[in-house]
């Protein structure tokens, strides 16, 4: 699902998704297992690589324009390098 500042989220939908985020170093550890670097995600998201550094670090929280993207793009890594593990 895409969201942007053209569509913004509800904060129930905000609040459901803080809750799937996973834990700062488990952000990196997925981003690391898909071999993508934090250059490669913040473009992805439409950020800096230093905001993807600060989630990572746990310093930051992204902010509801990219939170819903970020998650979805972190659960389509993990499915991605755990079906990578298998072959």
């Amino acid at each position: 699902m895409h969201y942007s500042q053209h569509n913004p989220i509800d904060p129930l939908t905000y609040a459901r998704y803080l809750q799937l985020l996973p834990i700062p170093a488990e952000r990196r550890q997925i981003r690391c297992n898909a071999n993508v670097s934090q250059s490669q995600l913040a473009s992805a998201l439409g950020v800096t690589p230093s905001a993807v550094r600060l989630w990572e670090m746990g310093e930051r929280t992204p902010n509801p324009r990219v939170l819903c993207e970020y998650v979805d793009l972190l659960r389509e890594l993990r499915r991605v390098s755990e079906c990578s593990e298998i072959l």
